[in-house]
């Protein structure tokens, strides 16, 4: 009888204690966070870990942080629930930050390019999603589902965020398509692949978030920090050449941080609409757009660029009476369309032609011809920059060619004629 008591009672009270010491032991709370980190290759620390069921993981107080060190998610919960050929995920609340859509990012682009490290589905369910730094609409809760899923070699990611019931919901695929190439000079078919990128987004993502999803610094779009882009797009990418179409909107432009990067000075908030933007080969096709700024100030030499270089003609307030070298102007509204000959810049047909308008006066008008893109060139050129012959042999030579003073390196385009700065309209 105490024989029978040991083996049926005693040893498995005991098998189990030990058990249950071990899986709340700080040792297997390590293991955990290791196998995270092998994952993922984000640093977990957690405070505590629940077994809440089989194959199921409650994680309280998590931090996941970047190689550098820095905060990519705090969460006070996070639940896992793992089968045979899924990993899902829950989380209540992720206020989004631009550090934490890189980390998503670099987690994506490993689950699309090494199917052998993540060989299971993976579902993330946000019950409210946010983005740092933007307030959210009082009582609104917004979810946020990912979805990277496997089937027959090809692989796709889904992100679809939820909005209000009369609007539809935004959503992003990526999917990674295998395709067969024979380059030259090979033995045999080599494996290749197309991305198919497909979004619809109804409420403007954030410019930082934007910029992280590009692999851009902070600041890569220099728009500044309000500035918000949505729209729809279609795009394919195929040995690292992009096709397709988009409509785009970027609203809330700080245009005194956009010309940080050109040779005069702007500001006020402007609104850029592309409706119909067409790519082919990694080139641009086709594009009509359209410019509208509210208020704002521009430098005199921008407006003599604008009439000297791009062919714009001088409105009855082009000069200041005084001779002010930036000006204050009311509304400035341009339609840009892509033609074979150049860019057109064109006003409202109820603006009588004007460009920029000061009192209801212009200060420049429309050119009455398409606008050529060497002359684009020399507009966003800065002053002194260098004539440079645009010549094949001339390209080849600066792609592998540089100085530490000098005239910028650029991309040259293969006319083989001199380009020169117009000085005046009469070489316009």
């Amino acid at each position: 009888m105490r024989t029978l008591f040991v083996l049926l009672g005693l040893l498995p009270c005991l098998t189990l204690g030990g058990w249950a010491v071990l899986r709340h032991s700080g040792g297997h709370l390590a293991a955990i966070e290791r196998r995270v980190e092998e994952v993922l290759g984000l640093s977990l620390a957690c405070g505590g870990v629940e077994h809440v069921r089989p194959d199921a993981l409650r994680l309280r107080s998590c931090r996941l942080s970047a190689p550098s060190g820095d905060l990519v998610l705090e969460a006070p919960v996070i639940d896992v629930e793992t089968s045979a050929g899924e990993v899902r995920v829950s989380i209540a609340r992720v206020d989004c930050t631009p550090a934490l859509v890189r980390g998503l990012a670099g987690l994506a682009s490993d689950w699309l390019m090494h199917p052998g490290r993540h060989p299971r589905d993976c579902v993330v369910d946000v019950a409210d999603f946010r983005w740092s730094g933007r307030p959210s609409p009082p009582g609104a809760t917004v979810g946020l589902r990912l979805e990277c899923v496997a089937v027959n070699g090809a692989r796709a990611i889904r992100a679809r965020r939820g909005g209000p019931a009369d609007a539809p919901a935004d959503e992003v695929r990526l999917r990674k398509v295998p395709c067969t190439a024979t380059p030259p000079q090979a033995h045999g078919p080599s494996e290749a692949a197309r991305f198919e990128i497909e979004a619809r987004v109804s409420e403007p993502v954030p410019v930082g978030v934007v910029e992280a999803l590009m692999g851009a610094g902070p600041g890569g779009l220099p728009l500044g920090e309000e500035a918000g882009i949505s729209g729809t797009l279609a795009l394919e990418v195929e040995d690292g050449r992009c096709g397709g179409n988009a409509a785009v909107r970027l609203e809330r432009i700080d245009l005194a941080v956009f010309s940080r990067h050109l040779p005069h000075r702007l500001s006020g908030e402007a609104t850029v609409s592309c409706t119909n933007l067409l790519l082919s080969h990694g080139r641009i096709t086709a594009c009509d757009a359209r410019i509208d700024v509210s208020r704002g100030r521009v430098a005199q030499r921008l407006l003599d660029g604008a009439v000297s270089v791009l062919g714009c003609r001088p409105g009855p307030a082009f000069r200041s009476l005084t001779g002010e070298e930036t000006r204050a102007f009311d509304d400035l509204a341009v339609s840009i369309r892509a033609v074979r000959s150049g860019m057109e810049l064109r006003a409202d047909p109820a603006r009588a032609g004007a460009l920029v308008r000061l009192q209801g006066l212009a200060l420049v008008e429309e050119p009455r011809s398409a606008v050529p893109l060497d002359r684009l060139a020399w507009f966003l050129a800065p002053p002194g920059a260098v004539a440079l012959p645009a010549a094949r042999t001339t390209a080849w030579m600066l792609e592998r060619l540089s100085w530490e003073s000098g005239p910028a390196v650029g991309a040259v385009v293969p006319p083989s004629d001199q380009a020169v700065r117009p000085t005046g309209r009469s070489e316009f």
